[in-house]
């Protein structure tokens, strides 16, 4: 398209009402107050550039929509943002969180619920929302310390009067969901052995592939027993154990989260004073450990499907991962 001809468009779009098909540079510095639906044709770069471009519509305050296309093979688009699609939390808070560092959710204050939060309260009408009068404090400030302690995930007043039984379960569940991943995705550059056996902070600055601790042993012994005898449900990955709700991704190679929730539970099941307390805050026991064959029978029972976090439906592995880090103190 010549300069001529992209002047024409954009002076013929703004003039309104029009419609205007354009790449994703549209989308800064273009401030016309009556846009009422963006399309993301093949998603954004970004979650940032999603932001950007989403941010055109409804600047005069009115409500406005914000349509994803999206293509499962997600190949120009970050993960990010390819996750913040299929997570099934709380747009707003998902979003919010990422680029503020503060997660605020559709119940705070006066505003318009998400298509998550539709789905999950389908008595709530998206269009009049019921006045709150104490409007909750953000959900969660996030400050990762380094993990040198714990994830550090500040709390929300659940118990607050004006909200729902089910708004609070639905918040905490999206809380639980949230750190479980940051934390998840901090381990890129972590040792989860050393973690969980607290080997002090000040020589474990190395991966769980170069443990110098007994780690790469463990992770061996963990590829074995998952390659050997682990039968997981389908849609999850088999690089870290996680429902696709949880990594969208599709090969190990591609994996976000490699090597996490499987090995925790097996780091979990090969600990006698870790397994008996995590036993104690489960819904469902775990196998005995002194019976013949306990480990196989570990593996059957990690992949018993079960809902997750309140939210979805994923396996008992994910629990039983979540449980044991909270047991442990990594995650608050």
């Amino acid at each position: 398209m010549s300069d001529d001809a992209r002047t024409r468009s954009l002076q013929e779009f703004l003039a309104g009402p029009s419609l205007i098909t354009a790449t994703g540079s549209l989308g800064a510095g273009l401030n016309p107050k009556d846009v009422r639906l963006v399309i993301h044709a093949g998603g954004a770069w970004s979650l940032i550039d999603f932001a950007q471009e989403s941010g055109r519509a409804g600047r005069d305050g009115k409500s406005a929509k914000s349509i994803v296309l999206l293509n499962q093979s997600r190949d120009k688009c970050e993960s990010e943002f390819f996750n913040y699609c299929m997570s099934g939390i709380c747009r707003r808070f998902t979003l919010s969180s990422y680029l503020d560092g503060i997660g605020v959710d559709c119940w705070s204050g006066q505003n318009e619920l998400c298509d998550i939060c539709i789905a999950n309260n389908p008595s709530e009408n998206s269009t009049h929302r019921t006045e709150i009068r104490n409007p909750r404090q953000p959900l969660f400030r996030i400050g990762n310390s380094g993990l040198s302690n714990h994830l550090q995930i500040g709390t929300t007043s659940l118990g607050d009067q004006h909200l729902s039984t089910q708004q609070a379960t639905h918040a905490e569940a999206a809380r639980q969901l949230v750190i479980f991943k940051t934390f998840l995705k901090t381990l890129i550059s972590r040792c989860i052995f050393c973690l969980m056996e607290d080997i002090p902070s000040d020589i474990r600055e190395h991966t769980i592939h170069g443990c110098p601790y007994g780690g790469q042993e463990k992770l061996h012994e963990c590829i074995r027993w998952k390659q050997a005898q682990l039968k997981l449900p389908e849609k999850t990955c088999w690089a870290c154990g996680n429902p696709q709700w949880i990594c969208p991704d599709t090969t190990p190679d591609t994996c976000q989260y490699r090597d996490t929730t499987i090995l925790i539970c097996y780091l979990t099941g090969t600990n006698d004073g870790l397994y008996n307390r995590v036993n104690q805050q489960l819904t469902v026991t775990l196998p005995d450990r002194n019976i013949p064959n306990a480990i196989k029978e570990l593996l059957s029972w990690i992949a018993k499907p079960e809902q997750c976090f309140n939210n979805r439906l994923g396996h008992r592995g994910v629990n039983l991962a979540y449980h044991s880090l909270v047991e442990l103190g990594l995650l608050s």
